[in-house]
C-alpha cells in the first residue's frame, strides 16, 4: 500500500522522471533514485542522489532530489542547501522553490519562505503548491487579510478541495 506522503510527492516525481529521460550516467542514476524514493527507500533514494551529483554535480535535479528526500526524512536544516542549489541551478524551475518555502518555514525562517514562495507564484501563477505555501506562510506571519487572498488562489486551482473547509475557517 502507498503512504499518503507518496500521493502527495508523485507530481514531483514526474518531474524527476521526465528529466532523467535523457540519459547521461548521472541523469540515469536520478531516475533510479526517484524509483527508491517512490518505493518510500528514502536513505536509498538520498544515496543515489549524493551519487548522481558526484557523477554531475551541476544536475539540478540531482541537488532537488536531495532536498526532497532529506525534506522527507524531516532533515529540514541538510536539504536547504541542496534545495539552493537546485535553485541556483535552474532558477525558473518553480517546484524547486516550493519545497525550498517548505523548509525554510520548517525552519521557522518565515519571512525567507514568504519571499521563496512569491517567486514560485510567479514562475507558476496556475500551480496551487505556491499559492498554498505562501497562504500558509502569511497565516502563520499574522497576515491573515493576505493569507486569504492566497489562499483562496490556491483553492481556485487546487485539483481536490480536501483543505477547503480548514482554510475556509
Amino acid at each position: 500500500m502507498r503512504s499518503n506522503r507518496n500521493l502527495r510527492v508523485w507530481p514531483v516525481l514526474m518531474v524527476l522522471a521526465l528529466a532523467g529521460c535523457v540519459g547521461t550516467e548521472g541523469q540515469r542514476r536520478v531516475q533510479e533514485a526517484n524509483e527508491l524514493l517512490s518505493a518510500d527507500q528514502l536513505d536509498e533514494a538520498l544515496a543515489a542522489y549524493r551519487d548522481a551529483e558526484r557523477m554531475e554535480p551541476d544536475l539540478a535535479d540531482a541537488h532537488y532530489g536531495e532536498g526532497l528526500a532529506l525534506y522527507q526524512l524531516q532533515r529540514h536544516a541538510e536539504a536547504e542547501p541542496a534545495l539552493l542549489r537546485a535553485v541556483e541551478l535552474d532558477p525558473e524551475q518553480a517546484l524547486y522553490h516550493v519545497y525550498l518555502g517548505r523548509v525554510l518555514g520548517r525552519l521557522d525562517r518565515l519571512e525567507e519562505a514568504e519571499e521563496v514562495f512569491r517567486r514560485a507564484t510567479v514562475l507558476e501563477p496556475i500551480d496551487p503548491a505556491g499559492w498554498r505555501g505562501l497562504g500558509l506562510t502569511l497565516y502563520n506571519l499574522g497576515r491573515g487579510a493576505e493569507a486569504r487572498v492566497a489562499l483562496e488562489k490556491y483553492l481556485a486551482f487546487a485539483r481536490s478541495d480536501s483543505d477547503r473547509s480548514a482554510i475556509m475557517q
